[in-house]
This record gives C-alpha cells, structure tokens and sequence, in this order.
C-alpha cells in the first residue's frame, strides 16, 4: 500500500481506535492475526492499521467492519456454530500451552544464535494462531452500543434511561468469573492462609503483563501484597469478599432472570444478548492467554538485546523477521533503521497482502490525518457500564496512560484510554473511572461491576479533553461526565 492510498484510506473510513503503552514485537501476533480472522470465518477484518509513537500504539479497525463481523457472530452463535470455533480455539490454547510449558524448561542464554531464532519464530507463529481467532471479537463494543443496545431501548420505551443502561449492564455481563477476579480469590485464600504464596506466583506471575513490558511478579512481591491487604482489611471482609466471588454465576444467573422477567424483549434479542455474554467470556480468556504468551516475547527480547548491545526498547521495535539478521549483521547496521521507528512509525495489514510501514516524513504526513486537534469542551458522553448504586460522582480527575510511570492518587477519578490487568491496583483505588474506549463488555465494564465502582466507557476523547487535577461530574442515569472548573 503507498502513502497515498493510506491517506484516502483513512479520509473515507470511520475508524475505531484502542490505545496504550506498547512496543512493536510485543503487537505483532495481532498485527498479523486480526487480518487473518478470514482463515476461520467467512467474515471478519480485511485491513488493521496501527501507528507508533516512542512506546505507545494506536490501534485502529474500520467501524462498519466492526458491526458486520458483530452481526455475523451472533449468527452464528444463533445457529450453535460459534462454540465450534470455541472449541478448535482451545485446542490452539492448548498447543501455545505447551510450549509455553517447554520454553519454561530451556534457559534461553545457553543456546546458540540458530537456536534461538528457531525457538523465537516458532513460539511467535504458535503464539499468533491462538490470537488470530478470537480477534475477530474486537468489533462486539461497537456492535453492543450502536445495535443491541437501541433494540433493547426501542423494546422497552416506557423504562427510563438510569433503569435501562442499568439492566442491559448487567443482561451483558459474562456468566463466567474473569480471569483477575480467579486470580483474586486465591490470593484471598492466601490471606488466610489457605494458599501458599510460592504455588500462586507459579500461576500468576504474568497477572500484569501488558504490550510494553513483561516481566514477572516475584514471591516477595505478592507477600507484601499480601501484608498491605491484611493491614486494611479484616478477616471478615475478606471472607466476604471471598464468598462474593464463589457465588458470582450464581448471583448473575438470578440477576439475569429476574431483569428479563421484568422487561419486554424478543427472543431474537434475548439470543442476541446471550451471545454477547459468550463473546465477552471468551475475550477474557484471551486476554488471559495474551498476557502468559507476553511473558515469553519479553524472556526473547531481554536475551536479544544482551546479544546485540541494543537496548530492551529498541530491539522491541523490530518484527520477527529481523531479529536473525540483526544477530548476524550487528547492531550497527540496524540502528538506523530502528532509530527510525523510535518516534511516529505506521503499519497497515492487509489480508493476504502482508504488512506496509511508514516512518520518517511519510509517517508524519499520515499522523496528521489520523489525529486531529480537539476542540475545548465541557460535557462528554460515554456508556455507562457500572452504576454502583448511585446517581452522580464529583471527584477530581487523574490521567493515567502507563500505570508504571503516571502517579495516581486514592479517590480521585482514573481516566485513561482503556484499562488492562495491570490497572487493576489502580482501579480499587478510584472514586469512579472513565475510558476513551471500550463497552458493556470491555475489561473496564467487566472489573467496574466487580469492583462495584462507578465508570463510565467509550467516551473516545477522555483523556484529551480533561487535565490533571480538573473536578468533574459523571452523571450516571446519563452517561454524561462534566467539567466543573
């Protein structure tokens, strides 16, 4: 694809964007994957875009591809076809498993350079195949805001908008408890001393993996952790919270029946409804999955870069591909082009056309045309995801983009693009949260209700608009957020 053709690209389509810290190698299975939904499906995404700026990445997909492959999803969970895939899908689970089990056995600085390449490209093709499917649930946000939610309104007329949202919030909610708060229950046990710590960090080490950075939490960490929670909470609480999560199927089964014993819905809605939930499961053993397989990305890249001389960073910027040549020619042939990379840098893919980049000049001129200034305004609006039992919030505003650098203060309100596991710490801390991206079945929805914290989601230009330490409202009957100063 040329520059120019991107540009056009761009003007024509309406473009749905995530965002957050990360490096090129550590996005490169859903580079790759997210074209390759169509090996699966006879839908699903024909191009990804995404664009570079030091360690932070923008990821975009076209909106109505977003709706359509939604649709084509529901009808095939409709017709009992979508949990085939699921199926086939674990099996790919299964294989990245164990080879994540074998990697574990083999210390990466005792093998020799030919050695290492073959290990490296085959855990990433591994690695990609199990992303490349369950990709294809990227658009369901969208779908969920601009079609489900409408029908569930247009069949309901007469419920006003705070008794709505709050029924479809929980009607979307996954039947099956998410990965942190599994993780969350054992740790509890080890409150108690029902657990020990050396088997938790065994299992949950990679529990704050993200696309910038992997590296594992250590058994001393988790102790500490598990002093502070013992300092602020009592024994009964945290039995509490223990039986919270044990009877959340439970709790959202009879939650689920008695709203749709309440309401007027179609079954064709009720289904449709029905496969959101098993769509936003399945997400979260994704995610799951994408933050074990990171940590062996980052094992690859700390080895490469002691090998080369150059920095964790730098040597993240590179695809695959290269890192054998790198190995062979040395790193002063190489800086220059990853030096390249280290400001604005774009990639398009394409299915069955591979991958273009731009850098340089190029990739400024088409910066441009995907981020356009904002304009000063006062009043935003989002979906509510959780309510927690109340009508307004005033608190004051607090960025975080990378929760390994931003400082956050307790009880002010998190605003960032879109939050991942490790923003959870964070997350217990807010008075409410507030993201750029994400819907009723996005990681921020799923953890708000958990968390029982208000929040708000796919506001698209939060953290643009808003500044450090700006008091502002989020009215929640209304999705609405206020600056108040």
């Amino acid at each position: 694809m040329t520059k120019k053709e991107l540009i056009d690209y761009i003007k024509k389509t309406d473009l749905w964007i995530a965002e957050g810290p990360a490096i090129l190698n550590m996005c490169y299975p859903w580079t790759i994957g997210t074209p390759n939904t169509k090996k699966y499906f006879k839908f699903g995404f024909n191009e990804e875009l995404i664009a570079y700026d030091k360690n932070y990445v923008y990821q975009f997909l076209d909106e109505k591809a977003n709706i359509k492959t939604t649709q084509g999803l529901i009808s095939l969970y409709k017709k009992r076809l979508l949990s085939k895939k699921y199926r086939l899908w674990k099996k790919q689970r299964k294989t990245a498993l164990d080879n994540f089990k074998y990697l574990d056995s083999l210390d990466l600085r005792k093998v020799n350079d030919q050695r290492i390449i073959k290990e490296y490209l085959n855990f990433m093709d591994i690695f990609t195949e199990q992303w490349t499917m369950p990709l294809i649930l990227e658009g369901a946000n969208i779908y969920i805001e601009k079609v489900t939610f409408p029908k569930l309104k247009e069949e309901n007329k007469s419920l006003d908008n705070k008794t709505i949202n709050e029924y479809f919030s929980q009607l979307t909610q996954p039947d099956e408890i998410s990965f942190n708060n599994r993780e969350r229950l054992n740790f509890l046990k080890i409150c108690k001393g029902q657990r020990d710590i050396s088997s938790h960090q065994k299992n949950y080490y990679w529990i704050r993996n993200n696309y910038l950075y992997a590296r594992p939490i250590e058994e001393k960490e988790f102790s500490i952790l598990v002093k502070e929670e013992l300092r602020n909470k009592s024994i009964k609480q945290i039995d509490k919270e223990i039986k919270d999560i044990n009877n959340y199927k439970e709790k959202t089964f009879k939650i689920k029946k008695d709203i749709l014993s309440k309401i007027k819905i179609s079954k064709s809605l009720e289904k449709e409804i029905e496969a959101i939930s098993f769509i936003a499961s399945w997400q979260d053993e994704r995610k799951e999955m994408n933050l074990r397989g990171n940590h062996y990305i980052g094992r690859f890249l700390d080895e490469f870069s002691k090998r080369t001389e150059i920095s964790y960073l730098d040597i993240g910027k590179t695809f695959p591909e290269e890192i054998g040549e790198i190995l062979k020619q040395g790193k002063k042939k190489w800086l220059p082009i990853i030096k390249q990379r280290r400001d604005k840098f774009i990639t398009m893919t394409i299915f069955g056309k591979g991958v273009s980049s731009f850098s340089g000049k190029d990739a400024e001129e088409i910066w441009k045309h995907l981020f356009k200034k904002e304009e000063d305004v006062m009043v935003l609006e989002g979906t509510i995801v959780s309510r927690a039992g109340v009508n307004d919030v005033e608190g004051y505003a607090n960025i975080v983009l990378d929760p390994s650098k931003d400082k956050f203060t307790k009880g002010n309100i998190l605003i960032t693009s879109m939050t991942r596991p490790e923003f959870v710490p964070l997350m217990k801390k807010a008075k409410a949260i507030i993201t750029n991206e994400g819907g009723v079945t996005c990681h921020a929805a799923i953890l708000s209700r958990e968390l029982n914290i208000p929040c708000i989601v796919g506001t698209k230009r939060a953290t643009k608009i808003f500044k450090n330490g700006d008091l502002i409202r989020l009215k929640l009957n209304h999705g609405k957020i206020e600056k108040i100063n």
